[in-house]
């Protein structure tokens, strides 16, 4: 039982760190690209580079013109750097930025949500160790 518990948790420790994969982001701008606003993402499907860690997405309004921008991000702005999924707003004069940082393939689609494999094997993982 023990042992099952350990080779089951190897697994997916192992799904969930992939080194040297990039991730795939949505790059487009609303006011660039048609459809970067939440239909007809997959036209904007980026591999980013091997020093991006984040997907991004942007919601602004500058001066009363609304535009998303979606990108990868080397980083992101939580306080220690170190938080992945987050999520802050920047305001000034004339305008004001919601962004939000996310770590895994797609995340800054217009719904933000998906299911990863690692989710899915978390789930028989802990599924089969109850059936044990």
């Amino acid at each position: 039982m023990k042992l099952i518990a350990i080779i089951l948790s190897l697994l997916l420790w192992l799904t969930l760190f992939t080194p040297g994969e990039s991730i795939t982001c949505y790059t487009c701008n609303t006011k660039q690209h048609e459809g970067c606003e939440g239909e007809g993402l997959k036209n904007y499907e980026t591999a980013c580079s091997n020093e991006h860690k984040v997907c991004r997405v942007i919601k602004q309004n500058v001066n009363k013109e609304k535009r998303v921008i979606r990108e990868c991000g080397v980083s992101t702005h939580s306080k220690d750097k170190t938080e992945l999924n987050y999520c802050y707003i920047n305001t000034g004069i004339e305008f004001r930025q919601d962004i939000c940082t996310c770590d895994t393939d797609y995340c800054n689609s217009a719904h933000g949500l998906q299911v990863t494999m690692a989710a899915v094997l978390a789930t028989l993982a802990f599924s089969l160790l109850r059936l044990l």
